[in-house]
């Protein structure tokens, strides 16, 4: 008994002193034969303790000093349990991880009801989920922290809620990897239930946090969001120097502002990437989500200084993650925005360079094939040159083969078809724009107020070069689905007063093919309320008084043609340089002069006839050559007959004249189709052109 109570305390010298170098003569099973089990304990528990010191330094010394204490203490769950810890400590090392699990199977065959082990397996299996992104470690996991509720009963609150903490964590995880809400749903039960058991911890605030922002984007909540801000909080006030927290609560606010565009809700992200910035000043993520709350709130209010804002700091998160397809790409994309609405070359050119930049590192993402088809897309507006829409093209059509059920990918297609068709007046084009349209509905495609206005236009257009009236009631429809979303936006924050020029545009061709008084009425009602929203809208008033004109020629009301007169007198009033403005304006006088002929008092007609022929030769004095056609129909209706001729000439040579059928069919020309000159010249049309014009 002396002897052994000597043993045991040389043992307990050896681990106080941390000295196990004297271990070395208790490597050999002979030196533990004649032990007994609480020295051959306390000698496993010091082997132990020397391969967690190894494990801690790298030495790989380490698992021959575990595998000691296995053998020296084999029926001890303990011995088993430290190993795993130390093996389980490096999370990222999935060999460490599987050789924790093995350590963790014995730990609790030796003791089945033993708490800690089972949790403890728990997290491991989570950190396998997590390395090889495998859902059924997550199963592993969640079924091993129920088993570990099962033994839960001597434990205290506070290592209770523990639990309820990591098994959240694992739903939590497995939402991630599943993308199923039902996961996210687990995760923030394990959650409140820890909370209830009073679990204070800024970790725990911010993986909750995490929870609530994830399921909250999942289903579109702002709720959600909103409890996910006040987690975020918490996190930051019980420890004001946690960056996580400080980053996700700015993230947090960010996805509030781009939902509700609210101001209050940009001051808040924009104040968090602050603290954050305070606690780690060279994190690019930081630098990039902040660039992208910048950008984004320019884009949805269109301010430009929010853009420069959002392109230094895209340059600081280059800075601190160079060359990061990313942030390149995002960056290019707002350089596109800004160089497109401003018409400015050389961000576009940059934006380009970035795009290519990103193909370079990243050669098979089909997104970025896609930015780089929009910003060819862009050079070709800038320059009105088809040769970037068919590169456009080309680079699109290469992104369909890395994913051809990408409804961007089709949107952006068929945007370079209309452009290709716009340009050159090109039916099949055209054609071709909208069956893209129908790709991107097949595909599931976020379908914008702006897709159905590109949509609608292209329509628009084929009915502009075909005649085709069931054409025109397409577009209008596509218009419809444009404005709908945003009927009830009193304050017109959300609606672009292009898509209601548009619509106008469509109500007012619609009224040219039924002469019906009724759809130019609803045309004005959308000018008008186009430059409610924008008063500098120039072509909605442009239109405006047109379809005032419109409308006073199929009811023959004065006070239509008035109210036609007085737009285009604004409009010149802005630009007093506007050809086609001036024209319009003569034209409208002249339709004025013809409601109001009096034969016994024709010198009111003659007063409008002079002041029409002074607008439209001033607009031919501005290079406006639709105005010789213009004149042609005024001198025919004044008796001017050689006049009118000329005009019809030079309409002609201009290549402005309307086809053989229309001249013959036009009331402004029925005096002047009477004289041998119209006839001659009717002749040599027909030599000329034969029936194509």
């Amino acid at each position: 008994m002396e002897k052994n109570n000597g043993l045991e305390k040389k043992l307990q010298e050896i681990l106080t002193a941390g000295d196990f170098d004297r271990l070395h003569p208790f490597k050999e099973g002979d030196a533990w034969k004649s032990m007994t089990s609480r020295e051959r304990d306390l000698l496993g528990i010091l082997f132990l303790t020397q391969g967690e010191a190894q494990f801690k330094k790298g030495e790989t010394s380490a698992h021959n000093s575990f595998e000691l204490a296995a053998r020296i203490s084999p029926q001890n769950p303990h011995v088993f349990y430290r190993q795993a810890v130390a093996y389980a400590e490096q999370e990222y090392n999935a060999p460490a991880l599987l050789s924790a699990i093995q350590a963790l199977q014995v730990a609790v065959t030796l003791s089945p009801r033993f708490f800690e082990a089972w949790c403890l397996w728990g997290k491991v299996a989570m950190h396998l989920g997590n390395l090889h992104q495998d859902s059924s470690y997550f199963q592993e996991a969640y079924d091993k922290f129920t088993e570990a509720q099962h033994h839960s009963s001597t434990v205290s609150s506070e290592v209770f809620s523990g639990l309820y903490w990591q098994w959240g964590r694992c739903s939590y995880f497995s939402g991630k990897l599943s993308g199923e809400a039902c996961d996210f749903r687990l995760a923030l039960d394990k959650y409140r239930q820890a909370a209830e058991l009073g679990l204070q911890d800024a970790d725990f605030w911010n993986d909750y946090g995490d929870a609530v922002m994830e399921l909250g984007d999942l289903i579109g909540k702002m709720e959600l969001l909103f409890e996910a801000t006040e987690l975020y909080r918490k996190s930051t006030v019980q420890s004001p120097g946690h960056y996580k927290a400080w980053l996700n609560l700015a993230c947090n606010c960010q996805r509030l502002f781009e939902y509700s565009h609210e101001e209050d809700y940009f001051h808040a992200a924009h104040e968090g990437f602050e603290q954050a910035l305070e606690l780690n000043p060279e994190d690019g993520i930081l630098w990039f989500n902040w660039a992208q709350l910048f950008a984004n709130a320019g884009k949805i209010k269109w301010d430009l200084e929010k853009l420069q804002i959002s392109f230094e700091k895209f340059a600081k998160a280059d800075q601190y993650e160079p060359n990061h397809p990313l942030i390149l790409s995002h960056w290019g994309e707002v350089e596109m925005l800004y160089g497109a609405f401003e018409e400015k070359l050389e961000l576009l050119r940059a934006a380009e360079a970035k795009f290519l930049k990103s193909l370079q590192l990243e050669p098979d993402s089909a997104h970025l094939w896609y930015m780089y088809g929009c910003c060819l897309n862009e050079l070709g507006c800038y320059f009105e040159d088809e040769r970037y829409y068919w590169q456009a093209i080309e680079k699109l059509r290469y992104g369909l083969t890395l994913n051809e059920s990408d409804p961007l990918i089709w949107y952006a297609l068929s945007l370079a078809h209309f452009a290709i068709g716009d340009l050159n007046d090109d039916m099949t084009m055209i054609e071709k724009s909208i069956t893209y349209c129908c790709r991107v509905m097949e595909f599931g495609g976020a379908l914008s107020s702006q897709f159905w206005n590109d949509w609608g236009i292209s329509y628009m257009k084929l009915a502009e070069i075909t005649h085709d009236r069931s054409l025109v009631e397409m577009a209008l429809e596509k218009f419809a689905m444009a404005l709908s979303p945003h009927e009830e936006d009193l304050t017109h924050e959300t609606l672009e007063p292009e898509w209601l020029y548009n619509y106008g545009c469509a109500l007012d061709l619609l009224g040219d093919f039924t002469g019906n008084a009724q759809e130019y009425e609803r045309a004005i009602e959308s000018f008008t309320k186009a430059l409610e929203v924008d008063p500098t809208y120039q072509h909605a008033r442009f239109n405006l008084a047109l379809a005032y004109s419109h409308l006073g020629e199929v009811t023959s009301e004065i006070d239509f043609f008035f109210k036609s007169l007085e737009q285009f007198e604004l409009l010149l009033r802005e630009d007093n340089e506007d050809e086609m403005a001036w024209n319009e304006c003569g034209v409208t006088l002249l339709n004025l002069a013809i409601l109001v002929y009096d034969p016994t008092h024709p010198e009111k007609s003659s007063k409008l006839y002079a002041l029409a022929e002074n607008k439209i030769s001033h607009a031919i004095a501005l290079g406006c050559t639709q105005a010789f056609y213009s004149l042609a129909g005024l001198y025919s209706l004044m008796g001017n007959y050689p006049a009118s001729v000329h005009y019809l000439e030079r309409s002609e040579t201009a290549g402005v004249l309307p086809h053989i059928e229309d001249l013959m069919n036009d009331e402004w020309l029925e005096n002047v189709r009477a004289t041998q000159l119209f006839l001659s010249f009717i002749a040599h049309l027909t030599n000329k052109y034969g029936k194509g014009k």
